[in-house]
């Protein structure tokens, strides 16, 4: 763009601004994502690699509890 040079999809200097700012706005999106991801990953290895330490069983599982109404129906 400072060099006035507009690439095929756009028509004016002001289409080419909107795609750079598009092309900007992808790669913050792309890379926020990426870093959801890669939280998920080392969190769940770590919950895991924490399971598989313990000697006792992780999950905490308890019965289920009704209602009043929805036990008599």
């Amino acid at each position: 763009l400072a060099q006035g040079e507009i690439l095929a999809p756009a028509k004016s200097v002001a289409d080419m601004r909107q795609i750079i700012f598009n092309d900007w706005v992808d790669a913050a999106l792309c890379g926020g994502f990426m870093l959801v991801v890669l939280m998920m990953l080392v969190l769940g290895l770590r919950a895991a690699f924490r399971a598989m330490a313990s000697d006792r069983p992780t999950a905490c599982e308890m019965q289920p509890q009704f209602r009043e109404e929805t036990a008599r129906a």
